[in-house]
């Protein structure tokens, strides 16, 4: 900008002197004087004009001023030319500068509504960039959380087929691995999570991922402790972030982050999800929210499986006993006939009979005997194992199954039960009863080979030992 506006001043000087000397030609050569000046005035307003157009007032002003002093000193000391044409000549300069200065007024306006307009422009560019990053991020949050909440419809969707407990187990298991590695995009590796259960027996670790299964054998009760006692607070979902500085942490000593997810229904605590982390802050603040939409919907799974599970086993149950009634004995003989035939193994059965309970109901009364029957319901139960089956068979019978037990093991374990009831105190009120058990024992293959027959040399077990004299086991054969 600079060189061109010395390249018009030299342009304007050189033009200056040439019309200056023109007019001096001119002299010389003619009597008027009047061409001279109307070169000088047509020459110079060009020059002003273009000075204001291009550079600005300023510079026009010191073109028109320059033009003026130069037409005094060329013209104004010679005779010939009159006081008039210096009049006409500031007359001439001061018209040409006028338009020019309007012009450029003009100009400086346009010039300044433009640099309006472009920042303007730059502004709405900026603010619409803005926008469409925002729009971005916007589009790739949604993304994130509909691909998170994608693995939680179809969890919801599978945990509402689940109608046992080891079902709803198994399910939540599978979805926690689904959810943490393809919903919050962590590697599996980074993760262990026990499942703990409320059952009859009180609170157990139903299901796990990632604990050694010795370490859950050894320290089950310690573990189920430590989560009770940080989840049963409330109702919410506990999260912390590192525990490295907390005094549990010294028996887990790689543990830093942990999440206890507490599963209520009716404002009971149905179960426990305890997820660990050797990695500090292993879930943001989005996928904690996530697992509460989780919890709610295990919760209330949990709730329709231990109402079914009730239901079911009011069914399967004898009101009074508590032991499982007739009809579910024969359905479970007859899968336990299947299992032993399939792996070649033995199944006894074991047949027993209150003696003289008629006797009792005359003497005593009928709740007497209700009593004497849960007595019995309760000693049976406690004498026998977890794999094996106790039943109301009718009346003041009952039946055990004994899984995997041959005849020999099955008497010696009868031969105990009857020693646990003829030993035990039988009560009611501030009556002293006096109960035994007569007990018949049959077993398959070796007895029989179907359900029927298996019951029917149970029963003739049973029949003999009362006709030799009743509180006594008798092995079919």
């Amino acid at each position: 900008m600079k060189l061109k506006i010395l390249l018009f001043w030299i342009s304007y000087l050189i033009a200056l002197s040439a019309v200056g000397a023109a007019g001096l030609f001119i002299k010389k050569s003619a009597s008027d004087f009047k061409a001279s000046e109307g070169i000088l005035v047509v020459v110079m307003a060009v020059f002003v004009l273009e000075a204001g157009r291009r550079y600005g007032s300023r510079h026009s002003v010191a073109a028109a001023v320059i033009t003026a002093a130069a037409g005094v000193i060329f013209f104004f000391p010679l005779d010939i030319i009159g006081l008039s044409a210096v009049f006409v000549l500031a007359a001439v300069c001061a018209a040409a500068y006028v338009p020019v200065k309007a012009l450029n007024d003009y100009n400086e306006t346009l010039k300044d509504t433009d640099r309006k307009l472009e920042g303007r422009k730059e502004y709405l560019l900026r603010v619409k960039n803005a926008s469409i990053k925002r729009a971005k991020q916007e589009d790739d949050q949604t993304e994130r959380e509909v691909k998170e909440i994608l693995p939680l419809y179809g969890a919801i969707k599978e945990l509402s087929r689940a109608i046992k407990i080891g079902e709803i187990a198994e399910i939540i298991v599978e979805i926690m691995k689904k959810t943490i590695k393809n919903g919050f995009k962590i590697e599996l590796e980074q993760v262990s999570f026990a499942l703990i259960i409320k059952n009859d027996a009180g609170y157990k670790v139903q299901s796990s991922f990632g604990y050694d299964e010795e370490f859950l054998k050894e320290g089950e009760k310690a573990l189920v402790q430590s989560v009770l006692k940080n989840a049963a607070k409330g109702s919410d979902i506990v999260y912390k972030q590192d525990i490295s500085t907390e005094k549990q942490a010294a028996a887990v000593s790689i543990v830093k982050s942990v999440v206890y997810i507490p599963f209520y229904a009716e404002n009971q605590l149905k179960g426990v999800l305890f997820l660990s982390s050797p990695k500090p802050a292993l879930f943001t603040d989005k996928q904690i929210e996530s697992l509460k939409i989780l919890a709610n919907q295990i919760a209330i799974t949990l709730e329709k499986v231990y109402l079914y599970e009730e239901v079911e086993k009011m069914s399967v149950t004898d009101g009074l006993t508590g032991l499982y009634v007739h009809r579910y004995f024969q359905e479970k003989l007859e899968n336990e006939i299947k299992r032993a035939a399939r792996y070649g193994g033995n199944m006894a059965i074991v047949m027993c009979d209150i003696d003289f309970f008629k006797t009792i109901n005359d003497t005593h009364g009928h709740l007497a005997g209700d009593q004497i029957l849960k007595s019995m319901a309760m000693i049976l139960k406690n004498n026998t194992t977890a794999v094996d089956t106790v039943a109301r068979y009718g009346g003041e019978e009952f039946i055990i199954i004994m899984p995997d037990t041959d005849k020999d093991a099955a008497h010696a374990r009868a031969v105990k039960i009857r020693k646990a009831v003829e030993a035990h105190d039988f009560r009611y009120k501030e009556l002293h009863i006096k109960v035994t058990i007569s007990m018949g024992v049959a077993v398959y293959p070796g007895d029989a080979i179907t359900r029927r027959t298996l019951v029917e040399k149970a029963d003739k077990a049973l029949y003999k030992a009362k006709e030799a004299g009743r509180n006594r086991v008798v092995k079919a054969g």
